[in-house]
C-alpha cells in the first residue's frame, strides 16, 4: 500500500497532520449522504479532510486562536475543506456542477489534487475525543505504506475535545523523541496505536 494522505488541522498558526484519534473519526461523509471512492493511491479511503481549532468570543464569532487574548475565548473544531473523489451519480452531478452539498456548499474540480474540493466550510464539528496532531516528520523514518504513526514526528501534540469544544492540549514530544532513541539503540518500539484507515 502506498503512503496515505492524512487529515490536517491549523493549531495556534501551525499546520500538522492528524496522526492519531479517539474513537471515530471527527467526519463521517456517509453521514451527508456522501459515497466517496478512491482518486489516488495515497487515498484509499477517497477523502481528506482540512481542519481547524478556532476561538470562539463570549460574542459567538470565530477568529484563528492564536489571536485572540482573555480567559473569555473557548476554542473550537471546524472542519474547513474536504477533498473527495467521487464517483457515479455523485460525479455525474458535480461534473454539471450540481454535485452534493456539504454545509451548503457545492463541490468544484481541482485538477492538482486530481478530486473535488469543498472548500470554505467552516463548519462546527462536535466531536468528543482526542486527536493526535504531528509536525516536522522525520523522514528517515519514512515507508511507503499506509499511514505514519506519532512517533515519526517531532512535534506531537494531543487535543482533547468535549463536543467540539477544546478542552486539554498535551505536548507529546519528548515521549516520541524517546521512543525515536529506543529504535536507535536496537531495542524494539512499544506497540503505539496508529491512524487507522476509515471503512
Amino acid at each position: 500500500m502506498t503512503a496515505q494522505i492524512s487529515d490536517k488541522i491549523c493549531y495556534h498558526d501551525g499546520e500538522y497532520s492528524v496522526v492519531g484519534w479517539e474513537g471515530t473519526a471527527p467526519f463521517d461523509p456517509a453521514a451527508h449522504a456522501l459515497e466517496p471512492v478512491m482518486f489516488s493511491t495515497g487515498c484509499w479511503q477517497g477523502y481528506t479532510c482540512a481542519y481547524e481549532v478556532v476561538a470562539q468570543t463570549a460574542a459567538g464569532q470565530a477568529e484563528p486562536a492564536s489571536r485572540v487574548d482573555g480567559a473569555e475565548r473557548t476554542e473550537v473544531l471546524r472542519l474547513a475543506e474536504v477533498y473527495i473523489g467521487l464517483g457515479g451519480e455523485q460525479r455525474a452531478a458535480a461534473e454539471r456542477g450540481d454535485g452534493p452539498k456539504l454545509f451548503g456548499v457545492s463541490p468544484t474540480y481541482s485538477e492538482s489534487d486530481g478530486c473535488f474540493v469543498y472548500d470554505g466550510l467552516a463548519a462546527a464539528v462536535p466531536y468528543s475525543g482526542c486527536l493526535t496532531l504531528g509536525a516536522d516528520f522525520v523522514w528517515d523514518q519514512y515507508v511507503h505504506m499506509g499511514f505514519h504513526p506519532p512517533w515519526k514526528y517531532r512535534t506531537v501534540l494531543d487535543l482533547t475535545f468535549a463536543a467540539g469544544r477544546l478542552t486539554a492540549a498535551v505536548d507529546r514530544s519528548d515521549e516520541m523523541a524517546r521512543r525515536r532513541a529506543a529504535a536507535g539503540d536496537g531495542s524494539l518500539l512499544s506497540l503505539f496505536k496508529p491512524l487507522e484507515p476509515r471503512p
